[in-house]
């Protein structure tokens, strides 16, 4: 059976859930579509997250404008492809990495994202927590 990106979605939900956090698949954000947005209850913080398979650095050029609409980005990669990123790429546009197999674990913590648009984070929460 091939692993499909679906299958990362589907176990980063049932993390979502697990830990009560709001969430919603396929933001839209201009022409793209953010995989997963999450939102914590208590403190609302935004978390934008890109999912793929092996091809991080493909992922790292979608999530790198992830940060202007979330206050954290994370990329999302098959636990067998983690190894490959390259962390101190990461760093350089504050994205985390999360490893996913049948659970989730943080391999590398992001920064706060700095270049946070106030209109469209607000507008992304709001989406977000008015369908749930």
């Amino acid at each position: 059976m091939k692993l499909r990106e679906t299958q990362i979605i589907g176990q980063l939900i049932r993390d979502c859930y697990e830990r009560g956090l709001y969430y919603q698949t396929e933001v839209p954000l201009y022409r793209s579509k953010i995989d997963l947005v999450t939102i914590n209850s208590t403190n609302k913080e935004v978390v934008a997250i890109e999912a793929k398979i092996s091809n991080w650095y493909r992922a790292l050029q979608q999530a790198t404008s992830y940060t202007m609409c979330a206050n954290k980005v994370y990329l999302a990669i098959w636990h067998e492809f983690a190894h490959r990123v390259n962390t101190d790429v990461l760093d350089r546009y504050n994205i985390g990495l999360l490893s996913v197999n049948g659970f989730v674990e943080e391999i590398h913590k992001p920064k706060k994202s700095t270049e946070v648009d106030k209109n469209l984070i607000s507008e992304i929460r709001n989406s977000i927590l008015n369908k749930n």
